[in-house]
């Protein structure tokens, strides 16, 4: 698998944002990284897993101190995303095409980037569990 965090794979769509904080969502919290996620119904071929990043502007008043958290945040999923793609494309999919998530940086502090990768992956591999699981269940038994 490639490390790279294409066009495909950012989450941008207005639409499945407010799915994921309407009520649909399902969250993961390993502190300081809080990971939002929902199975959609639609998902481009490319991208079986589709992320945004955020950090409140409430905790960090300075764009500086959010954007270089921003950016230990995606650079931490880069490299750790295989954990829920490998999951999300083992597992039969009859209902949904994939997965939308929204990685959130709740801590108060700017911690450091080696601690935000352990926790994201934590998460990440929290939600692959999920993800297996759940279509255990979906599917029908074996005979």
């Amino acid at each position: 698998m490639r490390h790279k965090f294409t066009q495909p794979e950012r989450l941008k769509s207005r639409k499945l944002i407010q799915q994921l904080f309407g009520g649909k969502g399902k969250s993961v919290t390993a502190f300081p990284v809080k990971a939002v996620w929902a199975a959609i119904a639609y998902a481009p071929p490319a991208a079986p897993v589709q992320a945004g990043v955020s950090v409140p502007a409430r905790n960090f008043a300075k764009a500086t101190a959010r954007n270089l958290l921003k950016r230990r945040m995606r650079e931490a999923y880069r490299l750790q995303k295989h954990l829920l793609f490998e999951a999300v494309q083992a597992a039969p999919q009859p209902q949904t095409g994939g997965i939308a998530l929204m990685l959130i940086y709740i801590g108060k502090k700017e911690l450091p980037y080696q601690l935000i990768f352990e926790k994201t992956g934590q998460c990440l591999v929290r939600i692959a569990a999920a993800v297996t699981t759940a279509e255990q269940k979906k599917s029908p038994p074996m005979r």
